[in-house]
């Protein structure tokens, strides 16, 4: 068995349930089919809290506001050849001093998946230049048909 996360509700307290009704650690986790170790970290927890609801984690705050993310995002926006370590020089004369791998973090999960700058322009000369001709081209097809018109 894989190691998935956490456990449904449901499966929390029914192992709680057949604990309560005297069924050992090792049946209960051949009926649920799930691993030993899970089926004690639960009863333990039940044991202390008695719940068997997820408890609050505790985590740091983010140095970067939901401000200076949104920022983050205009920023990148504007310019997509930007580089993290300006991103981080922008932050800094702001008075936020982070380290390129928390603007990383940050932008991944405003779903920007990287930060590598673009190496070229989106167009080159000779798209342009085709584009153009393209227009030019069908310019004078239009033109000529509001004539026949």
């Amino acid at each position: 068995m894989s190691k998935t996360g956490e456990l449904p509700k449901k499966t929390r307290k029914s192992i709680v349930q057949l604990h309560m009704d005297g069924a050992r650690y090792r049946k209960n986790s051949t009926m649920l089919n799930i691993l030993i170790l899970t089926v004690g970290d639960t009863i333990r927890k039940w044991k202390s809290y008695q719940c068997t609801s997820n408890l609050p984690r505790s985590r740091r705050p983010s140095k970067i506001s939901n401000r200076m993310a949104r920022f983050l995002i205009c920023v990148v926006k504007n310019d997509p050849r930007i580089t993290r370590y300006e991103l981080q020089k922008t932050l800094e004369a702001s008075g936020t001093r982070v380290c390129k791998n928390t603007i990383r973090i940050v932008l991944r999960k405003k779903g920007f998946p990287s930060r590598k700058p673009r190496k070229t322009d989106l167009l080159k000369p000779i798209h342009v230049k085709n584009r153009l001709k393209f227009a030019k081209e069908h310019l004078e097809k239009l033109s000529s048909f509001r004539d026949k018109i």
